[in-house]
């Protein structure tokens, strides 16, 4: 993949072995030729496996023996990229990278001549699929040449011992981007910026790929106005930091989150939140009523110059209001947001949009999705609970919406059956009193989670069916169970911990059913349900006992999140078939 800092490195290496040949970005991929020793080719290859640049990962290396001339010249060259041609191979987009440690240093002294520029970067971090405006990856095909490099810049460019050899985004004060609020450039908008949130306002920040809305995370009336100009009264919402020290005062960090939360990616990372003695510095609107805290560090400089004039956490959130896309365009943004924000801190890059499908399908009454369940679920052979058991829940509610629930389900109109797991977290959820009417997608299963804490319970009663030549899971009994338990008075945190542990022990019989089948044992878990932390940890080991190989999501979204990609591996697997 281009854009990684893999040709400089490839240079370096061929440079120090004493090879010739040339390396060049061909249409996505990287490619080159190499003549020396046949032991020494060896050695280069084995260096490309293993020590490739930070944000490089080599799949593979193939060496074929070149049916040409060799290399016309001595020594090694970086070639120029040739423009796109068409190919079946595939055309990889390299991701934005987040500031690195080196430039972090840069953009932090006073020596430096790019010292507090905001749009600092390197061969190991900054815009890529956000200014890449065709392939292969060159300056002259991205958003970056309305930018002509300075003298210093070019130079840096040209000179292979430099950290900015061949970064396409290179850029300083002197020729690169500048910030801009209103009339005001450089410096003075990052002051107007300052201000604005340290008064206890809210801005609009043109980040790598959008616009994202800022204010102070400490400040309650700050986090209480933008939920009511968001149009977002529940969801929680992520909090940057300055760095990994910050973020351990706030949370409780293992290995593998400080890994995650310093990757070149810089997620938001779901956190324990630590116990606070006196005031918090976080406000309790960030994250309502939630255990856990999303925190996450600084992508860009002008993000982390942020975090240093103003010497507080901040809150950071998408540059849209509720179910709207998220703004990129400058007029745009200007357009949607004007009434959301106190001021605009932008730039005069432009981002290069790729928009994703997707976005909120909610059910946003979880009360009707249980009236659902209890009036007229799938016929699997268990009755349903006894009224004397739903009573208490039905009573709460406006006996009209019962009455309309029951009429529809009676007449199957407006009534699509859903095998959602999500659907049965909103049904327990509504059931438990937790939450009757949701704000965003996955909110009943948030709480529901949070409500189970570390509490331990016996599972509820579950039953696996054989219908129309599948095995599927009969969640009457579970909800008879509940029922039964909720009125013997035991309490909610335990009722909602006892669901977790069921639906694993489901999970668990419904794939050893289909594995004596005749299923493959390999397991893929997806899907937003395994979000929740709770039920990963209850599924997996009960998996592996089984001797099932489990896999999980990593670099892509388990929920709706990842559903663009699967769309599109799809659609290139069918393009290859077609080929």
């Amino acid at each position: 993949m281009p854009g990684v800092g893999f040709r400089p490195f490839v240079y370096r290496t061929a440079e120090a072995l004493g090879l010739s040949g040339w390396v060049a970005n061909v249409n996505g991929h990287v490619e080159g030729e190499v003549t020396g020793p046949s032991g020494v080719i060896e050695e280069f290859a084995s260096r490309l496996r293993a020590e490739a640049s930070v944000l490089a990962r080599v799949r593979r290396v193939e060496l074929a023996r070149s049916e040409g001339r060799s290399a016309r010249h001595r020594g090694f060259r970086v070639w120029r990229s040739a423009p796109s041609r068409a190919s079946a191979a595939p055309r990889e987009i390299p991701p934005d990278a987040a500031i690195c440690d080196a430039c972090l240093r840069e953009l932090s002294d006073p020596a430096d001549r790019r010292h507090r520029y905001p749009f600092i970067n390197c061969t190991d971090c900054g815009p890529r699929a956000t200014i890449i405006e065709d392939l292969p990856y060159d300056r002259v095909r991205t958003t970056m040449r309305r930018f002509p490099l300075c003298a210093d810049c070019a130079a840096e460019y040209a000179d292979p011992g430099d950290r900015r050899f061949h970064a396409e985004p290179a850029a300083c004060p002197a020729c690169g981007p500048q910030p801009a609020w209103d009339e005001l450039r450089g410096e003075e908008a990052l002051r107007a910026a300052v201000k604005t949130v340290a008064d206890g306002g809210i801005i609009a920040l043109k980040g790598l790929g959008g616009y994202q809305l800022v204010c102070d995370a400490g400040d309650p009336m700050a986090v209480a106005e933008l939920r009511r100009r968001k149009r977002r009264p529940m969801k929680p919402f992520a909090v940057m930091v300055p760095d990994i020290e910050a973020a351990a005062r706030l949370a409780r960090i293992s290995g593998t989150e400080r890994d995650t939360l310093t990757s070149p990616a810089r997620p938001v990372v779901l956190l324990a939140a630590r116990p606070v003695r006196g005031e918090s510095p976080i406000a309790d609107e960030v994250h309502p009523g939630l255990p856990r805290i999303g925190l996450f560090l600084p992508t860009t400089g002008l993000h982390r110059l942020l975090l240093d004039d103003l010497a507080r956490p901040l809150m950071v959130t998408s540059g849209n209001v509720s179910d709207a896309p998220i703004s990129i365009d400058d007029a745009e943004a200007r357009r949607a947001l004007s009434a959301v924000t106190d001021g605009f801190l932008t730039h005069d890059r432009p981002i290069r949009a790729r928009p994703l499908p997707g976005g909120d399908a909610a059910v946003r009454h979880p009360s009707r999705t249980v009236l659902g369940r209890l009036l007229g679920s799938e016929p699997l052979g268990t009755p349903r609970p006894y009224p004397w058991l739903t009573r208490p829940f039905t009573d709460r509610l406006d006996p009209a919406e019962v009455a309309a629930v029951r009429a529809m389900v009676a007449r199957d109109v407006n009534c699509p059956r859903a095998s959602s797991a999500g659907r049965l977290f909103d049904t327990v959820a509504s059931l438990l009193g937790l939450v009757d009417t949701v704000g965003y997608e996955g909110e009943a299963a948030v709480l529901l989670e949070a409500a189970a804490g570390t509490e331990h319970a016996v599972p509820f009663a579950h039953r696996i069916v054989r219908a129309n030549g599948l095995w599927v899971y009969d969640p009457a009994p579970t909800l008879t169970d509940l029922l039964v338990r909720q009125s013997s008075g035991e309490p909610v945190p335990r009722l909602a911990s006892a669901f977790h542990p069921t639906l694993a022990l489901v999970t668990a019989e419904l794939f050893a059913r289909a594995v004596a089948d005749g299923a493959p044992r390999t397991v893929c878990l997806g899907g937003g349900c395994f979000v929740n932390r709770r039920l990963l940890t209850e599924v997996r080991p009960r998996l592996r006992a089984q001797g099932l190989r489990v896999l999980v999501g990593g670099q892509v979204p388990v929920g709706d999140g990842g559903i663009s990609y699967g769309q599109a591996a799809v659609a290139a697997a069918r393009l290859a078939q077609e080929r």
